[in-house]
């Protein structure tokens, strides 16, 4: 009955639907587009031009693809004759700020131009076998394969009675250089990095790895942005399971744009609701390599200068180039001590809060003392001083990465500082409190690839133990545990350990034995058994 009403008043939905216009780039009837509503998106490169082919007459193609771009002005063409006895119209199309005019002009069209072979019976292959200088050119009959090309920065060349084109490689946009990344650094090793330019980072990783063992397959996501992927991994190694299913992922994604990885993380990753990452991201190309080399997958995205690698296991969040490029004895203590900091990072607020609120009769009669004496005054209960400190940290946490890098190690210093001692002094906070969340916060840092799980793990532990003590405590480990040994990643456990395994299986796990131990592969990742024929010689 209100209903009613409301619709016959004319006000509510019914109005609404009458003022807000009507957004028909969005899809009505399903989230994702059939193949036939494709066909019949005009805004859409690949549906607009994917059928059409292209023509003899060079006027026809020259006014479908302006009627295509409409009035964009950074579009450019250059109509031209060639110098033949008989001469041929040509025309060339290409993308202003994309691409290289020195190129074009000197390989390209200056060669076409004052060339005058004759190209009157078959004009495409005398064209690029006799007339132009530009190493990177192929031939096509496909419309979409030109349009794709001129919105790339490329260079898309017609000839007038000839119903195939020529694509030249004439990209000349600026592109950042190669450097070390700031979140990656490493003391020893290469300082190179990946950038945003997808042909630049496989070239990186291919001056790693020589082989011809190593192969590529590309992929393009997004029906606006035309977004190109590339899969590398070498055939020898690779996990064949894990490449089927990232293949069958990657093949049912259907999406307007892709403009970074995550885009795609989120789609083909084992399980979405965790706080665990069960796909691995570097911007290291002698990382990327290593994790190649024992069976892993490479996925790289246009744009982006991170890669993506699967399967993923936990352990790798606590290994990093370092490990592998300094002394054995060295690596080995500080993966530990990282695994210890990631336990102490989420487990130490909890375990506090349990002792103090349910167990104080289990410490020292001196500690417990202290403890009370450095609380007296403090209004707040444990649980939410803790919550409160932990909410402060993250805060000065952030704020130092957003700001300006001059201004942002001095503002996080000053402000935990002044924030601590101005808590303590006010009684806001206790002495002991603040020493317990610096431990866990610092700690954490330690282990930055896991910052997510951290975050949700710490406060799980925290609000268990507030509830239960110890008992919710030992509760949200045994929780902790079951999730943890539940996880998968491209169909690999995700936590693969087990103390009864052989020893050969164990040298790259919790520690990092040396090179010259290591002769085979890890087994739950390939197939592939020996990595070197035989160790050190005594």
């Amino acid at each position: 009955m209100k209903k009613e009403k409301i619709d016959k008043k004319k006000t509510g939905f019914s109005l609404l639907k009458k003022i807000m216009p009507n957004n028909s780039s969005e899809p009505r009837e399903s989230l994702k587009f059939s193949e036939e509503k494709l066909k019949n998106e005009k805004t859409s490169l690949n549906a607009d031009s994917s059928k059409i082919k292209i023509s003899k007459n060079i006027q026809d193609n020259i006014n479908y693809i302006k009627k295509l771009i409409g009035d964009d002005p950074t579009v450019k063409i250059r109509e031209f004759h060639t110098k033949a006895d008989t001469p041929i119209k040509c025309a060339a199309f290409f993308l202003d700020g994309l691409s290289d005019d020195t190129v074009i002009s000197e390989q390209f069209i200056k060669p076409l131009i004052l060339s005058d072979a004759p190209v009157s019976d078959n004009v495409l292959n005398t064209v690029m076998s006799e007339i132009l200088y530009g190493g990177d050119c192929v031939s096509t009959c496909e419309m979409a394969d030109m349009v794709s090309a001129i919105l790339a920065g490329d260079t898309a060349i017609f000839f007038d009675n000839c119903d195939q084109g020529i694509v030249a490689d004439t990209k000349g946009y600026k592109l950042r250089s190669i450097e070390e990344p700031q979140n990656e650094k490493a003391l020893k090793g290469p300082r190179e990095g990946f950038v945003e330019n997808l042909m630049t980072n496989i070239s990186l990783l291919r001056r790693k790895l020589q082989t011809v063992d190593f192969k590529i397959r590309f992929f393009t996501f997004g029906r606006k942005s035309n977004t190109k992927i590339s899969v590398c991994y070498l055939d020898s190694v690779v996990n064949k399971k894990a490449l089927a299913l990232l293949y069958e992922r990657l093949e049912k994604i259907d999406m307007d744009a892709v403009l970074d990885g995550n885009y795609l993380e989120e789609f083909i990753t084992d399980k979405f609701f965790t706080s665990f990452r069960t796909i691995g991201d570097t911007e290291r190309p002698d990382t990327a390599a290593a994790k190649m080399l024992e069976g892993r997958i490479v996925i790289m995205v246009n744009g982006s200068p991170s890669v993506y690698t699967v399967p993923y296991l936990m352990i790798e969040s606590f290994q990093t180039s370092d490990d592998y490029y300094a002394n054995s004895f060295y690596a080995s203590f500080m993966r530990v001590l990282r695994i210890i900091s990631y336990f102490l990072a989420i487990m130490v607020p909890g375990f506090f809060v349990a002792l103090i609120s349910f167990h104080n009769y289990m410490l020292p009669k001196e500690l417990i003392t202290s403890f009370i004496s450095a609380r007296q005054g403090v209004p707040l209960p444990t649980i939410v001083e803790c919550v409160a400190l932990l909410l402060a940290f993250e805060i000065l946490r952030e704020t130092a990465l957003r700001v300006p890098g001059s201004i942002g190690q001095p503002l996080s210093i000053v402000g935990a500082i002044v924030l601590g001692d101005a808590a303590i002094s006010a009684r806001y906070a206790s002495a002991p409190m603040l020493i317990v969340i610096a431990v866990s916060c610092l700690a954490g840092l330690l282990v930055q690839n896991t910052k997510n799980s951290i975050l949700f793990f710490r406060i799980f532990f925290l609000v268990a133990s507030s509830i239960l003590g110890m008992y919710g405590f030992l509760l949200a480990f045994l929780v902790f545990i079951i999730h943890l040994l539940s996880l998968k990643s491209f169909g690999v456990d995700y936590f693969d350990y087990n103390i009864f395994k052989s020893p050969q299986k164990q040298k790259d796990y919790l520690v990092r034995a040396p090179w010259w131990t290591m002769l085979m592969f890890p087994e739950y990742l390939t197939k592939a058994k020996y990595r070197q024929k035989s160790g050190r010689e005594k």
